[in-house]
């Protein structure tokens, strides 16, 4: 709020935007790029105000509004107890004037916001909601609210601490801050967003430009948040009275909103988190995260929601274009050079980024404290709480997910194309790391070069095929790199298992426990994150009392690094409660996977882990004989499956069949038989004849049809089922005994 709003400026405005409006949109954004190298703070003008139309967005109709309520150099002789001295800006909310008191009382020097004449309906209505807002508000890095009222024409003002001050990254680059004071000044803003959190208060807008530092005696730095403009009361209805649209955009700046603003859902504090994160990334990087081709809605929608930003400690050195500046410049901005600024990035500092920018909110920092509370790790050298997920975890969430991806061989290539590529950035902690995680992309790309066609002499290459020559390469040229051969053994030993091919998994997950459990500390989160995998597998195939022990010293290892009520702990607590179950103590089952639920439906849960624990509880409960109290967790958890992949997915059939159980439990065969049609025509579409989820829904029908009395196509199924699950699982497997046993009582 620093510097009044000429009539020339006024001009400079409204030719810059005239001239960006007159471009297609992808040559906008080169030519706001270059109106910043030149005028940063003429850019955001024209960005804001692009943002801020609606229609055709002819900014013809703000200069005249502006010329009617101020007459361009023109400011009202006086506004309630105040007497305007010069306009300090204007914006969709309203034009803001310095002010002092009119009639001399004291010397106070204040910033009144005046709402102009004619503004629609909504935005008078936020224009008051602000004044009850800030009214709530009182903090020492908030700019507070002095005074209110009605002018006498009955235009809402309100009048606030006057900052004197420098937006955010202006102030920290023209100081040449280092990282850590950047930092510091960071946690100030978390304090004042936090604030407002426990006074529910969600800003919405969180920007450099409304973070305002000035100095205060000497040259010591005060941070201030302001514009409360579009924040919201958690416990008000929204102020319209109507839910968020996408159309609310015109409200926020683009550029530092979360992806739920973007989808027109609610803003929750998770939104702020989301928006620090932006600032936070601009801070330390001097660049933003997302570049937009255009500034329509699908155009940002398609970047915000659709793409994952490169870590900072990447971006940085990347110029969007030749008129940014670019990384020398950015480093000197933070007195260091380019090779320590990547060095000084990579890692903590870009975890804890990336963590905040995730996308979905229950991904990201539970709270914006815990978010300054990781920065303040960092700052003190202790470890953060944030960490990439290792590759391990990656690929067996991903294959989980993603049963049918495994199935074609186009498809594996992907699967390990960006499991194992992604690692380039994602395992940034350590130079050594980054290597690996480089090489292994490397190796990729000759292995998929030998796959072409071409060099199969025209032939296409078998799924089994490519997995047996990626693993006997691995076998032979990783040697030398113990973590790395892991880490490759643990993405085809999740892909081999998802094909059924049980015997080949093992072997390479076995493998790469060993490996890591040679090079690593016992107490490593790899070599938890590997023993959880192998537990897997053998729970997969029946073996659950060789999974528990597995299961037990990974849960420790985790409890101690995250703490027992994270969502990572949860995870594996749901395989103790089955490893349980399968052992035949239901109550114990029942208590672990119900503490496990708890976990899951917090921030740090996984949705998808969360619909795992509750088809199980369903299960449980079942077998306790009270199907009526599984029907709503099975329920749920197919609700929220659809949600996250859609209905054509081998994990709805899953849910599926959890829902039949039920049916089946309640003695509606007839209902039981139709579900678990659904779901088999599901798999059908996904998964070849032979797989062993095919065999398992013809287990289901047999069984179904059995109960209906319909016993020569119980036989049929059932006689399909075995001949599928015995060669995937073998003969004892209890899925392939209890088949068995259904056959021999339909009779032959």
């Amino acid at each position: 709020m620093s510097g009044a709003i000429t009539t020339a400026r006024w001009e400079r405005v409204h030719e810059a935007l005239q001239a960006t409006l007159d471009l297609d949109p992808p040559a906008r954004a080169t030519h706001l790029a270059a109106i910043g190298r030149t005028d940063p703070a003429l850019r955001e003008e024209v960005e804001s105000l692009l943002s801020s139309m609606t229609g055709t967005g002819r900014f013809d109709a703000l200069v005249r509004q502006f010329v009617a309520v101020n007459g361009h150099e023109q400011v009202p002789e006086r506004i309630g107890a105040w007497r305007p001295i010069r306009l300090l800006a204007r914006g969709g909310m309203g034009a803001v004037y310095l002010a002092e008191r009119a009639d001399g009382a004291y010397d106070q020097r204040v910033a009144i916001k005046l709402l102009p004449a004619g503004t629609r309906a909504d935005l008078h209505s936020r224009f008051i909601a602000e004044r009850r807002i800030l009214a709530r508000l009182s903090h020492p890095n908030i700019a507070r609210l002095i005074d209110g009222g009605t002018t006498g024409d009955g235009l809402p003002f309100l009048v606030l601490e006057y900052v004197e001050g420098e937006p955010l990254t202006t102030w920290c680059d023209r100081k040449a801050l280092s990282l850590e004071s950047r930092l510091r000044l960071f946690l100030d803003v978390c304090a004042a967003v936090s604030w407002a959190h426990a006074n529910l208060i969600v800003h919405r807008d969180i920007k450099p430009a409304n973070v305002l530092v000035e100095a205060a005696g000497g040259d010591d730095p005060r941070v201030k948040l302001l514009d409360f403009g579009i924040a919201k009361l958690l416990d008000d209805e929204p102020f319209d009275g109507a839910p968020a649209t996408r159309a609310d955009l015109r409200l926020l700046t683009p550029d530092y909103a979360a992806p739920e603003q973007v989808r027109g859902e609610a803003a929750t504090t998770a939104t702020d988190v989301y928006q620090l994160g932006v600032v936070l990334y601009e801070l330390l990087s001097g660049r933003r995260p997302h570049r937009f081709a255009s500034r329509t809605l699908d155009a940002i929608e398609r970047e915000i929601c659709g793409k994952d930003p490169v870590r900072p400690g990447v971006a940085f050195d990347q110029s969007p274009d030749d008129r940014a500046p670019d990384g020398s410049a950015i480093a000197n901005a933070r007195s260091t050079t380019p090779k320590r600024l990547a060095k000084s990035l990579a890692g903590d500092l870009d975890t804890i980024v990336m963590h905040a920018l995730a996308k979905e909110k229950e991904r990201r920092y539970a709270s914006v404290e815990a978010l300054a509370a990781d920065v303040r790790r960092y700052l003190d050298g202790r470890p953060v709480q944030a960490r990439p997920d290792s590759l391990a975890y990656r690929a067996g969430k991903f294959v989980r997910r993603n049963r049918a991806a495994v199935l074609a061989g186009t498809a594996i290539t992907s699967l390990l194309i960006v499991l194992v590529a992604s690692t380039i950035v994602q395992n940034g902690r350590i130079q050594a790391e980054r290597d690996r995680a480089e090489r292994a992309a490397g190796f990729l790309a000759d292995l998929f070069e030998d796959l072409e066609p071409a060099q199969a002499r025209g032939s296409m290459v078998d799924p089994r095929e490519m997995l047996d020559r990626a693993t006997e390469r691995v076998s032979i040229e990783m040697e030398d790199d113990p973590l790395l051969q892991a880490e490759l053994f643990d993405v085809l030993g999740s892909v081999y298992q998802m094909r059924g091919f049980f015997a080949e998994a093992e072997t390479l997950l076995r493998n790469g426990l060993a490996l890591r459990e040679r090079v690593l500390p016992p107490d490593h989160e790899d070599v938890a994150a590997s023993r959880y995998t192998l537990a897997y597998l053998l729970g997969d195939t029946d073996r659950w009392a060789q999974a528990e022990p597995l299961l037990a010293q990974a849960v420790a290892v985790l409890r101690d690094r995250f703490g027992d009520a994270h969502g990572r702990v949860a995870v594996i607590e749901v395989w103790q409660a089955l490893a349980r179950l399968d052992a035949g103590d239901l109550p114990a089952a029942d208590s672990i996977l119900t503490a496990a639920i708890e976990k899951l439906r917090s921030p740090d849960g996984d949705p998808f882990e969360l619909t795992t624990a509750l088809l199980y509880a369903g299960r449980i409960r079942i077998a306790r004989g009270d199907p009526y109290a599984a029907a709503q967790p099975m329920r749920e958890a197919l609700d929220i499956r659809i949600g996250l992949f859609g209905r054509q997915h081998p994990t709805v059939a899953n849910a599926l069949d959890g829902i039949g159980e039920v049916k089946q439990a309640l003695g509606d065969w007839s209902g039981a038989e139709a579900t678990y049609r659904d779901a088999l025509a599901i798999r059908r579409t996904l998964f070849p004849p032979d797989h062993a989820d095919i065999g398992a829904s013809y287990h289901n029908l047999g069984i179904a049809l059995h109960g209906q009395g319909r016993n020569a196509e119980a036989a049929v199924m059932l006689d399909s089922a075995f001949a599928v699950l015995e060669p995937a699982f073998g003969a004892d497997h209890s899925l392939v005994r209890v088949t068995l046993a259904y056959r021999d009582s339909v009779g032959n």
